[in-house]
Order: structure tokens, then C-alpha cells, then sequence
């Protein structure tokens, strides 16, 4: 066990917490990536992609006219969300003239969260609105949200797997910032600017469950980093009046109530801590193997840490522990498809819950795209026999047919079924023995009993000797 000489991290407001350095075993998991080559040719640059536990990955982007676009991109391809203009006069759905805002998220379903600026001519000015869009069913996040209510100028929401949505409300007239959570977003916690309550910033993180994790600072440069459970509120770490030990942009949490995030530990050490409430304990820091600076982060529901960062080389590379060697998941100057990494980025939500981690690269080749990295052994969308687990939909969203296809490894009784999206059950396609090999089934949009189901998203669930895979359907009529 290592120290350090840093000043104090508080896990409470009176109670003075030890900070604890772990090192993990020698020799990195190895990993595996998978290529989205979808993802590059209609656009001219992108930012890095949120990733679902299905392995759908979402991203914002400018296409090759110019435009702003938010991308979902699944085994069936890319499939545009939204587009603007890099003006914000444009005309979208209604509700004003807009443009995006980076940072788009995406739960296990591939229902999108973004936001936008609308513009109001007549007055001038500009109101966020956050949206949540299910393959096309776009609707705003709550009623509180646009219009002369409260605004999300600067406030990205953010969602977990579950549909756990998190985002604040900025009311300038009581000057006050609201934390809105859960499934279907409600007020979770009010902070004012006064000093004696911290206020809020336009950091936060949300895990499967509606945990979420935000960091807030008040007049008096008092910054703490805090979780919410609904009402209830628990401190994480905190600092109190002028010095260091600031707490930086990087955030996240799981579904344990683990909170990773970055940390300037001195004047010249910077690194990043997790905590649940007790102890904090010193993940990383660039005092002690190398490392230079720590950018985006995440944590899977096992707890498990992966973080870009810069080496004292300038190398900038992607990593799941403290040795930049052993640990390192991919770097600038590693082969990848073929070629040498030139430059990536891992952005904010990157991580999903089984540890994949999806990214945006550029290679020396001049190709670049966006990749999925599943850690070896891991529960990850990579870690079961893709050729026994693949189910793809095709085409999708259809209208009234669609073809299911999968390929198994060996003979195996398989059921083939659709569901709601609640779990019912609404037709069983195939319930008996197939060999070897491809096969596909048609569905021609109804139920058991032969009636027509109205349009809508459904869920296609495959059961085999080798395991099961889930796709979602989207019926428009």
C-alpha cells in the first residue's frame, strides 16, 4: 500500500476518511473489438458514441452536407434520430427552430435522450428541451420541460440501461437548479445558490435504478460530489473553501451506488477516485505509474474502472487500471483492423453496465469509425458465441412484414417469440428442433390470434441450447 501527501478527502462533513490505493493483478484482460464500419462512410466527423447493453451504439455527428445529425447505430445499420442545420434556423417538428446538442444517450430498448436549442423569433431567445425518441416517437422528456417553463440551456440529460433518465431545470427567476430523475423523470432534489445548500452544476451521471451521481460547487467554492436515491442524498467526498483536491468534470456510477470521479489531489496531482459513501479510494493517479492526464470515465455494474487518459509520452489511450501497460485496453499506435491508431476518444457514456466499451477512432490509413472493445470472459455483448446468439430483423422498422434470421452453431431445440415491451407474450414463431446452420421466419405483424397489432416497438426473443438473444421490432403502419 502506497501513500500520498494530499490534503483531506471528507467522505462526511465533519468525519476525516483515509484514502486507500489498490493495484490490480498483473497482465490486462485481453480484449476484443469489433468494427461498425456503418458508422463512417455517410459522415464527415464524429463525436464519440454512447453504448446500450445490446451493443447499439448512439452518436452526434455532421454529415457530409453540413448538417447536424444524432445517429443510433445496431446490427441493422444507422438510422438517423434527428437532423438540424449548423445554423439554428430550421424548422423541427413544431416546436421552433433548433440545433442539437452533443452528448446523446441511449437505454437497453435504443430509445435516444438528447437535446436541443429551440429559438423563438419573437423574443430571441433560446429555451432547451430535452427529448426522448423511440424510433421516431419523439416526444418531450417531461411537461416541465420547453416553452416558458424552466430551462436545460446548458443540461444534457443523461439515461441508463433501464430507462432511468436524470436532467436539470434551470428557473432563472427563483434562481433555482432542480435534479429531475427516474424512469419517467420526477423531482428529485432542489438546490438553491444561496451557499448554505450547495448548488447544483450541469454534471451528472445515472445508473440502471435512477441512482444518480452529481457534483456541485456553491459560492464559497465548496464543491462536493453527492448521489441521489430519489429523495434521499449521500455524500461522496467534499472539500471546503480555497486549496486544491477540486473536483473535475469526469463522472459515473453504477447501479451498486459506486461513484467514480476525476480529482485534482494536489497542486500538480490529478487522478480519479470512486466511492460509495465510505472511504474513497485513490483509482489512478499521474504521480505514480506514468499516466499524464484522465479524461471521460465509466464503471460497469461490477464496479470495474475504464478511463482515457494521456501518457507522460503523450500518448492518449483508453485504460482499466493503473499500469499503463498491463492494463491498457487500446492506445494511439496500436494495430487495429489493419492498420495503427492514430487517434480515439471514449466519451461520457462509453461504458454500458457488462464493461464493453465503444469508442471513436481514427486510423493511419486514413479510415476511422467507431469500435466496440468486449473484455475476454467477460458478460459482455461479445462474450457468448456470436454465430448461436445472433438474432437480426430484417427490414426493421417494417410495415406489416419482417424476416427474423439466426445461424446456430449445432442442432438445438429453439423457441423464437415476440413479446411486448413489457414481457407478454404476444406469438410464438418456432418452438421445435433446427440443425445446423442459417434459418428465418416471417412475421407478418399479429398476434396469436391473427389480429393486426397496432404500430409500436416489440421485442424478438430467441432461445437456443446456446444460449438467447433479444432484438427489438418496430411495426409502423
Amino acid at each position: 500500500m502506497s501513500s500520498l501527501n494530499v490534503p483531506s478527502l471528507r467522505a462526511g462533513l465533519t468525519v476525516t476518511a483515509a484514502i486507500v490505493f489498490f493495484t490490480l493483478p498483473a497482465g490486462a484482460a485481453d480484449w476484443t473489438f469489433t468494427d461498425l464500419p456503418q458508422a463512417s462512410p455517410p459522415y464527415a466527423e464524429w463525436g464519440a458514441p454512447a453504448i446500450n447493453a445490446a451493443g447499439e451504439t448512439v452518436f452526434y455527428t455532421h454529415l457530409l452536407d453540413g448538417h447536424q445529425a444524432i445517429v443510433r447505430l445496431d446490427a441493422n445499420g444507422p438510422h438517423t434520430v434527428a437532423v438540424a442545420d449548423s445554423t439554428p434556423f430550421v424548422s423541427f417538428d413544431g416546436v421552433g427552430s433548433f440545433r442539437l446538442v452533443n452528448d446523446p444517450v441511449l437505454d437497453d430498448l435504443g430509445r435516444v435522450a438528447f437535446r436541443a436549442y429551440t429559438y423563438d423569433p419573437v423574443s430571441w431567445t433560446y429555451t432547451g428541451v430535452a427529448y426522448l425518441d423511440d424510433n421516431g416517437a419523439r416526444t418531450a422528456m417531461t411537461g416541465e420541460f420547453g416553452g416558458t417553463g424552466p430551462w436545460l440551456d446548458w443540461c444534457n440529460p443523461v439515461m441508463a440501461g433501464d430507462g432511468s433518465c436524470a436532467l436539470f431545470t434551470w428557473d432563472w427567476a427563483a434562481q433555482v437548479q432542480t435534479l429531475w430523475a427516474g424512469a419517467a423523470p420526477t423531482l428529485s432534489a432542489v438546490m438553491d445558490t444561496g451557499g448554505s445548500v450547495a448548488s447544483f452544476t450541469t454534471e451528472a451521471a445515472v445508473a440502471a435504478g435512477g441512482r444518480v451521481a452529481v457534483r456541485t460547487s456553491d459560492d464559497d467554492n465548496d464543491q462536493r460530489i453527492l448521489r441521489c436515491d430519489g429523495a434521499s442524498v449521500t455524500l461522496i467526498a467534499s472539500r471546503n473553501g480555497e486549496g486544491y483536491y477540486d473536483y473535475r468534470d469526469g463522472l459515473a456510477v453504477n447501479a451498486a451506488g459506486l461513484v467514480a470521479y476525476h480529482v485534482q489531489l494536489s497542486q500538480w496531482i490529478m487522478g480519479i477516485c470512486t466511492g460509495d459513501g465510505g472511504p474513497p479510494t485513490v483509482a489512478v493517479h499521474n504521480d505514480q505509474t506514468g499516466f499524464d492526464s484522465f479524461y471521460a470515465l465509466g464503471l460497469d455494474a461490477q464496479g470495474r474502472l475504464v478511463f482515457q487518459a494521456s501518457l507522460t509520452d503523450w500518448t492518449m489511450g483508453i485504460f482499466d487500471g493503473p499500469d499503463p501497460v498491463a492494463d491498457r485496453v487500446i492506445a494511439r499506435g496500436d494495430s487495429l483492423f489493419g492498420s495503427t491508431v492514430s487517434s480515439l476518444e471514449l466519451g461520457r457514456h462509453g461504458v454500458n453496465a457488462a464493461g464493453d466499451v465503444a469508442f471513436r477512432y481514427s486510423l493511419d490509413d486514413y479510415r476511422g469509425g467507431i469500435a466496440i472493445a468486449q473484455r475476454a470472459g467477460g458478460t459482455g455483448v461479445g462474450s457468448t458465441p456470436a454465430v448461436a446468439m445472433s438474432l437480426a430483423c430484417s427490414p426493421n422498422p417494417f410495415n406489416p412484414r419482417t424476416t427474423l434470421s439466426f445461424t446456430l452453431d449445432r442442432p438445438s431445440r429453439v423457441c423464437v417469440a415476440i413479446h411486448a415491451l413489457d414481457g407478454g407474450l404476444v406469438v410464438v414463431l418456432a418452438d421445435g428442433d433446427r440443425s445446423t446452420g442459417q434459418h428465418a421466419l416471417a412475421w407478418n405483424g399479429c398476434d396469436a390470434d391473427g389480429h393486426a397489432l397496432p404500430s409500436g416497438s416489440y421485442l424478438a426473443r430467441l432461445e437456443s441450447a446456446s444460449g438467447a438473444a433479444t432484438t427489438k421490432l418496430v411495426l409502423l403502419r
